[in-house]
């Protein structure tokens, strides 16, 4: 086979594979889709290791791991070269006139796809900053955390929704800069009516998406009630305890920052129905070993969490409908 016909090939199959998670408008990515290409990306070996990297990437589920797509989207499609530090989270970069930023910048959700997909425009990105890369990338300092008082929560055999909806009640997460430490760095920021409640840490959100928490009814009984032994020792945490708010609370850097830990061996239930701001920000703030999204069967939920489990491990259970 002709080496030019060969290199072609490596070429759309690559882009093929990336085209999935890109989108043009809400769009697809397909034959029509703009890019910005690198001649770099055909010399001697380049594209075949881009073609062994990204196949490394594709899970057996045919997912894909983010940890470096971003990487190969900038190479692939911005003309960018080289590798993001692994301490780096980049949701967002601009090069030679396109700008491509995560789903989870235009739509702070809990989508496992939400650091995957890649929204993809011609211009400069003017409302977040950049750094000396061109990328959009989060702030990641760790703060010191703060022990959740288990002890003062009451014990359940239940596990059910046990709070009112939250959904009405004017929760919004926002991507904005570090105005406080580095303006150059970006942090998600969970507010209600307009006051900020809470700064979350990034990385606990980057191990949400990398793991995948979300579970789905695979029994076909979407339990919504489920029993439990109480020498399991599981708790209802509710929203005030985890995230507090109220006069005084609202200006303290303190309070804002601070993850809250869950004890080892701690077993905690913890209802942001329909809420999907409120369950990204319990995600950001949670200091836990083991947490699961109850999508729509606690009895699911129970049994992932379950296999997953050591004795001394803390673990979470968050329902999210």
């Amino acid at each position: 086979m002709p080496f030019a016909t060969s290199q072609a090939l490596v070429l759309a199959v690559v882009y093929g594979i990336i085209s999935h998670f890109l989108r043009y408008n809400s769009e697809i990515a397909s034959e029509l889709s703009e890019v910005a290409f690198s001649p770099h990306l055909l010399q001697r070996g380049r594209l075949s290791y881009l073609a062994g990297a990204i196949g490394k990437l594709l899970d057996a589920r045919g997912g894909i791991q983010t940890r470096h797509l971003s990487d190969h989207i900038g190479e692939l499609l911005l003309g960018l070269s080289g590798t993001t530090p692994i301490s780096t989270i980049a949701i967002g970069m601009q090069a030679n006139g396109i700008n491509a930023v995560a789903d989870l910048v235009v739509r702070p959700s809990i989508s496992p796809t939400a650091l995957s997909i890649h929204h993809v425009s011609a211009g400069q990105i003017l409302d977040l900053p950049l750094n000396e890369q061109g990328l959009v990338v989060l702030h990641i300092k760790p703060y010191v955390r703060t022990k959740l008082f288990l002890s003062a929560m009451p014990l359940t055999s239940i596990l059910e929704a046990f709070e009112q909806d939250h959904a009405s009640q004017g929760y919004r997460v926002d991507l904005e800069p570090f105005w406080e430490e580095n303006p150059r760095m970006s942090v998600f920021r969970l507010r209600k009516q307009g006051a900020e409640l809470a700064l979350l840490n990034s990385n606990f959100l980057r191990h949400h998406f990398i793991e995948d928490r979300l579970i789905h009814c695979s029994c076909g009984q979407k339990v919504q009630k489920l029993n439990v032994a109480t020498n399991m020792e599981w708790r209802q945490v509710h929203m005030a305890d985890l995230i507090p708010s109220g006069p005084g609370l609202f200006s303290s850097p303190a309070v804002r920052r601070s993850p809250k830990e869950v004890e080892n061996g701690g077993r905690v239930l913890i209802d942001a129905r329909n809420c999907e701001p409120l369950q990204l920000a319990v995600l950001g703030i949670l200091d836990c070993h083991s947490i699961v999204l109850a999508q729509d069967c606690v009895q699911c939920a129970f049994d992932a969490l379950s296999k997953q489990l050591k004795r001394k491990d803390a673990a979470a259970i968050v329902l999210t409908k």
